[in-house]
């Protein structure tokens, strides 16, 4: 049984939303 903490789950998901709203913001100043 591979067993996580949630909250680490919850913490990455968080940073990679981050990461992708920077992108997001950083490619529509570019257009």
């Amino acid at each position: 049984m591979i067993f996580t903490r949630p909250a680490e789950v919850l913490h990455q998901g968080q940073i990679r939303a981050k990461q992708k709203a920077l992108r997001d913001c950083q490619s529509k100043k570019k257009e």
